[in-house]
């Protein structure tokens, strides 16, 4: 790489880092908007959940203008010495780092990375589409995984274990990395000096924040615990491509509404809560009554169908509009309602746009501004 080249991708980085740290602005700003001191009253609460939900949108529209802007330069991890690209980093397998906080700070900083499976032979057009196919956001979940290889046993009966799990969650786009401190000072100043062995730290792709694994505020697993780490990676972990299609969707529908909402912000603020439970019950509560909603209910009538547009944003989270016959509850009069399509609880269903894990993180994201 010659001078010229390195100064560009220099700038580069120093670039996408101001941008990284304006979006955390902007999310430590709206959470303070949300009323980090003592609340006031509820009109003052619900213009903070109104204020919030904006500043959410309006930081979805400028995550989508970056989307659709092509990086200009391939990131080190992607590359040899001799500027020849390789994968470095890969989903499906257990990858093994040497730099520490290097190599998962750039992993987190990733515009795109090469899935597992290329296949050998594929030339021309065909070879090209399917890298393409292969290539995909941020992880959903980074998961490193601490050990000391030449002198702890169960840091080496624990590695087959991780392989396994690295496959089985490939298509949730789960990062596997383990860190021997034993490797570099760089690995030991990772670790921290814990001391714990086998050990093992989840980060949120998106934010490479820490994960909390159990409720009672730890923020690792000690020991080769295989079903802990698998307990929290079916609640973490997530299909990306689907997620970003999910977030777009429902923040397309709630950028409409909100349009439609000028100078009544309060309102706005009702449908996004609203319609945030909604989805949340769907997918949380085993009860099949919280999967249908009456349009005639008062809730719906006063929240949702008052706002132009606000029963697009139910079909967004996966609700679809349905007529059933009175006489099947016992009534004289047809009853339309929106149900939740079931295709989301299968994982496997061809027509699966999002499955709950992808729905379950938009949730979050909403409820992380509006409470």
């Amino acid at each position: 790489m010659n001078e010229k080249e390195s100064s560009l991708e220099k700038k580069n980085e120093e670039e996408e880092e101001e941008e990284e740290e304006e979006e955390e602005e902007d999310q430590r700003r709206a959470a303070a908007t949300m009323g980090g001191g003592r609340r006031r009253g509820e009109d003052d609460d619900e213009n903070n959940v109104s204020l919030a939900a904006a500043e959410l949108v309006r930081r979805l529209a400028f995550a989508s203008s970056r989307r659709e802007t092509p990086p200009t330069t391939t990131p080190r991890m992607m590359m040899d010495d001799d500027d020849n690209a390789r994968t470095m980093m890969m989903f499906g397998k257990v990858n093994v780092i040497s730099r520490g906080e290097t190599d998962v700070r750039e992993i987190l900083l990733l515009k795109h990375q090469h899935r597992r499976g290329e296949e050998e032979g594929e030339e021309g057009e065909e070879k090209q589409k399917n890298n393409i196919d292969r290539r995909i956001k941020k992880p959903s979940v980074v998961c490193i995984a601490y050990s000391m290889e030449d002198t702890c046993q169960p840091c080496r009966m624990f590695a087959p274990k991780l392989e396994q799990m690295a496959r089985d969650y490939e298509t949730l786009d789960v990062m596997f990395l383990k860190c021997d401190v034993n490797a570099s000072v760089e690995n030991r100043r990772l670790d921290g000096n814990v001391g714990v062995f086998p050990r093992v730290e989840l980060l949120d792709g998106q934010t490479g924040r820490k994960l909390k694994v159990d409720d009672d505020e730890a923020w690792d697993i000690r020991g080769a615990n295989e079903t802990k780490v698998r307990e929290v990676l079916e609640r973490r972990a997530y299909n990306v491509a689907k997620f970003d299609g999910l977030q777009r969707r429902v923040f397309d529908a709630l950028r409409r509404c909100k349009s439609k909402c000028e100078g009544n912000e309060e309102r706005f603020a009702t449908l996004v809560k609203t319609v945030t439970a909604y989805a949340s019950n769907a997918i949380e509560k085993q009860d099949p009554k919280y999967r249908r909603i009456r349009t005639s209910g008062k809730a719906f009538t006063e929240r949702v169908k008052i706002v132009e547009n606000g029963e697009e944003c139910l079909r967004a989270f996966g609700f679809e509009k349905t007529r059933r016959r009175g006489d099947e509850d016992g009534g004289q009069d047809d009853e339309e309602a929106y149900e939740f399509s079931n295709v989301v609880f299968d994982e496997f269903h061809e027509n699966n746009q999002f499955t709950k894990r992808e729905l379950r993180r938009v949730i979050q994201l909403l409820k992380a501004l509006t409470g």
